[in-house]
């Protein structure tokens, strides 16, 4: 498991799509999108095009994807990664809340873990409706970022667990103006408020296991993880409590090395995955109903298939 999903050196499951995709992802998003040989997809927030290269590989021909994404330098990877997998995509330097393309051009969308670092969702949403066709297929996946759970033996990690939260919690406060990091559960209502039909809803655990003592590369990692997010906040109102932090992980470290086999660390958090689809007829979303809160869940990918949809 990467150390972006790690509670001590990162708030929120950063770079989910290219250190968490996995086969049974692979699989469960196929089955979802059902990309059938001619439609368009769009892909938000590609990235590294992670994506694209698995997907192209295993569509029918003629099936013509379509990434955008906010970060320059991670487009120029992703270009260069297609031309030596001879993948064919288009791609593209975009803004989620101000897509680059006419109304009803694209038959299938998905975004992984793109809405919790956007200020104003409901607007990238509303932006994937007008670009979907009537029927059009959509998979938005977010974190519920709060809902982080943690044991440790030696329990000083408790202690160190505590300081992150609070760190990175004054850190994300700062930069990330009103983004949501747990949108997960309320993009159903999101979506539904915005004229889309939800198909169903998926719940995907996250989670990080250490059973004896790790070796020093590990530690090595997170300490240097988290003295350069420490240096970074440096004059800020953020600084005390990650010297703090710095202090903690220090001694959880020493710790950790000398509970040896008996060293545990349990990490788990959720992943909302919501299926839905553009309703024909669907109206303007209106503001009243931006505002209103979540419904509940279904369960996760690992069991049920989502149906075949038209």
């Amino acid at each position: 498991m990467p150390r972006d999903i790690d509670a001590l050196t990162s708030f929120t499951l950063k770079h989910l799509r290219d250190r968490w995709w996995d086969a049974s992802f692979t699989a469960f998003l196929q089955e979802a999108l059902l990309p059938q040989a001619g439609e368009r997809v769009l892909d938000v927030g590609c990235g590294a095009g992670t994506a694209e290269l698995i997907l192209s590989a295993l569509q029918p021909g003629g099936v013509h994807f379509v990434g955008i994404d906010v970060a320059r330098e991670r487009l120029r990877d992703a270009r260069r990664a297609m031309r030596e997998q001879g993948v064919a995509a288009e791609l593209a330097a975009a803004d989620a809340a101000r897509l680059p393309f006419a109304a009803e051009v694209f038959d299938a969308a998905f975004a992984i873990a793109v809405l919790q670092h956007v200020a104003t969702p409901q607007a990238v949403i509303d932006d994937l409706r007008r670009v979907l066709r009537p029927g059009g297929r959509l998979v938005l996946a977010e974190p519920d970022n709060a809902a982080r759970y943690w044991f440790s033996d030696p329990a000083s990690g408790h202690e160190v667990f505590a300081h992150a939260t609070e760190f990175y919690s004054l850190v994300e406060e700062a930069a990330r103006e009103d983004a949501d990091p747990s949108i997960g559960p309320r993009v159903p209502r999101l979506l539904r408020a915005a004229g889309f039909e939800i198909a169903a809803v998926h719940l995907v655990p996250v989670s990080l296991t250490r059973v004896g003592a790790p070796v020093p590369r590990v530690w090595d990692e997170r300490r240097a993880a988290i003295a350069a997010a420490v240096d970074a906040v440096r004059g800020t109102l953020a600084e005390e409590s990650g010297r703090a932090l710095v202090k903690a992980f220090d001694r959880y470290a020493r710790e950790g090395d000398e509970a040896g086999p008996g060293f545990l660390e349990l990490q788990n958090t959720m992943l909302v995955v919501t299926i839905a689809q553009r309703r024909p007829d669907a109206p303007p979303p209106a503001p009243a109903e931006r505002a209103s809160r979540p419904a509940g869940t279904a369960s996760g990918p690992g069991g049920r298939k989502p149906g075949r949809r038209g």
